[in-house]
């Protein structure tokens, strides 16, 4: 019996730390994505799009039907029309996020395309559930958790509601510490050119 539970414990030890790698080399993956779609940025974004799809239709198509699970799965998807509707709306569901992601990120306007025009905390997600998901997750695995908070982040017509979101999020994480960052636009920057004629300004 005793053999067993250790046996147990050793697996679900594996699993967690093969778990933990998979999420890692994910969010790596997921975290340096822009710097690969600025390399393409002379593409237009619904070439690169297109492409995407292509080739991974290319790539994956050989996987499926080479795996018998799969392959039964895709007959019955297509003896079922209800199903492949709701396929074909959901890929143009994705397909349409990817589109205007990839645009964003090569025109510089990642922040303009995050689905919250009040960000909280800093200009890297507009999605306030993320950073609260995310926050609670690292203090209740036991973390000593610091946040940041931007002010002025959302300029002088959105820092009410900039302010009033990050005080939601960040009294839902609870956090160890909270440390305040103004932000001011980086020379060079398309923020800072329109700072420069007025259009955006950070002081209330």
């Amino acid at each position: 019996m005793e053999r067993v539970e250790k046996s147990g414990l050793v697996g679900q030890r594996q699993r967690s730390t093969a778990g933990a790698l998979f999420g890692s080399s994910a969010y790596l993956i997921w975290g340096l994505s822009p710097l690969f779609w600025r390399v393409l940025q002379t593409i237009p974004a619904l070439e690169l799009i297109c492409h995407r799809i292509v080739w991974s239709f290319a790539f994956l198509i050989p996987f499926v039907l080479f795996s018998g699970k799969q392959r039964n799965e895709l007959k019955q998807i297509f003896m079922r029309p209800k199903t492949l509707v709701i396929l074909l709306i959901t890929s143009l569901l994705v397909g349409s996020n990817w589109l205007v992601y990839v645009w964003a990120v090569n025109n510089d306007r990642v922040l303009e395309a995050s689905l919250d025009p009040y960000p909280p905390c800093s200009g890297l997600s507009g999605l306030p559930g993320r950073f609260r998901r995310g926050g609670r997750k690292a203090m209740e695995a036991g973390f000593q958790l610091s946040e940041y908070w931007m002010p002025g982040l959302g300029g002088k017509e959105m820092w009410e509601g900039h302010a009033k979101n990050t005080a939601r999020v960040l009294n839902a994480i609870n956090p160890d510490y909270i440390r305040s960052r103004p932000f001011f636009p980086s020379p060079g920057s398309p923020l800072f050119e329109a700072h420069n004629r007025g259009e955006f300004q950070t002081d209330k």
